[in-house]
């Protein structure tokens, strides 16, 4: 027997009454990202209700967990961490722990309200929470690699590059208000960081640039898993494929997001050692 969920639009959705999880047909146009997943969907619902179906199997579940996780994860590996030892550097700290943390928070509000009374324009207003939250990490994130990797170069060329650096942060915030398919946006937000991290690879080979030399492989392992999670998500395998089969676990959203915290924690990484490393080349040249 199937029960009948009225919303704001005026809308009808059947739904299995003893589960509550709709089929994609079933639902609003906006809700329905994926061709090839075809059941497991939540109805539309009042924010409560979206709060508690945390609690319950469908086909987000995997998403906000992998997300609680890491999370839980990032506040641990900061707090872990020995930028409590650098009493410097507070701007660059900054910068990193909010890169590490704020997406996932971003990422949970966004998977677990996105289908609230069924109603479009408070899905666009999660997807541009959670795309802001996108740009903080993947901008914000860039800076501890960006201050280490140009730090011997002469000062008006540092200038030139960190006004040139804003200037695209400013832009990509610009295209986030713009954006409404978080395929095509994340695109546009993983192509320039990643340009820009592997341009500081480069220059970090050379005798002109500066940072931790044990970090580059870690730049090169989370620029790779955020790469692949990308075609992977984009190419929409392997429920494309095998439909049917990945409507709940482990489609390619479910991927990406497991690759994309393998990229976060690599991140991480790159990022300690290229403090530690500013800090202490900053205490040697002061010693001079």
């Amino acid at each position: 027997m199937a029960v009948q969920h009225f919303t704001n639009s005026g809308v009808y959705f059947t739904c299995k009454k003893i589960t509550m999880l709709c089929y994609r047909e079933n639902l609003p146009e906006h809700l329905r990202f994926n061709p090839y997943i075809d059941q497991g969907y939540r109805p539309p619902m009042r924010p409560l209700q979206c709060f508690s179906s945390i609690l319950t199997i469908h086909n987000e579940t995997l998403n906000i967990y992998t997300h609680i996780i890491a999370l839980i994860l990032s506040i641990s590996l900061i707090y872990t961490s020995p930028l409590r030892e650098v009493k410097d550097l507070q701007f660059i700290k900054l910068c990193h722990v909010i890169a590490t943390i704020i997406p996932w928070i971003g990422s949970i509000v966004y998977h677990t309200f996105m289908n609230v009374y069924g109603n479009k324009r408070y899905y666009n207003i999660l997807l541009k929470a959670d795309l802001i939250c996108i740009w903080l990490a993947q901008y914000m994130g860039g800076i501890p690699v960006v201050s280490v990797t140009i730090y011997y170069l002469p000062s008006y060329t540092k200038v030139i590059i960190g006004v040139f650096y804003w200037a695209i942060c400013i832009w990509g915030l610009y295209k986030v208000f713009k954006v409404n398919n978080f395929i095509k946006a994340s695109r546009f937000y993983f192509f320039l960081p990643i340009t820009i991290r592997m341009t500081s690879v480069i220059l970090r080979s050379t005798s002109h640039g500066g940072g931790s030399q044990s970090a580059l492989g870690y730049v090169v392992l989370a620029d790779l898993s955020s790469v692949i999670g990308g075609i992977i998500n984009a190419s929409r395998w392997p429920e494309k494929y095998f439909p049917g089969n990945f409507d709940f676990v482990f489609n390619s959203h479910n991927i990406m997001h497991l690759l994309v915290l393998l990229a976060m924690y690599w991140m991480h990484q790159v990022n300690i050692q290229d403090i530690l490393w500013l800090s202490s080349v900053q205490i040697t040249r002061s010693n001079v």
